[in-house]
């Protein structure tokens, strides 16, 4: 997926490389004009913060079984 192309409603999780990784929740607001663009996220402990989108990577049904698995 290429950076930026983030949209509501998707599952996204923080990348490996910042001190937050791995950090899961749902979009539910962006815009996504810009790989920079902040995108509002809501986490399943009902916290929501902004973020800027290039840090985020959505969540895939392949790597949702991965985790499974584990």
């Amino acid at each position: 997926m290429k950076a930026g192309i983030l949209k509501a409603g998707m599952l996204v999780k923080i990348k490996h490389s910042e001190p937050s990784a791995e950090n899961m929740g749902l979009i539910i607001e962006c815009d996504s004009i810009t790989p920079r663009s902040p995108a509002k996220v809501q986490r399943f402990d009902g916290n929501t913060y902004w973020i800027c989108s290039i840090l985020l990577e959505e969540v895939k049904p392949s790597d949702k079984k991965l985790e499974k698995n584990t």
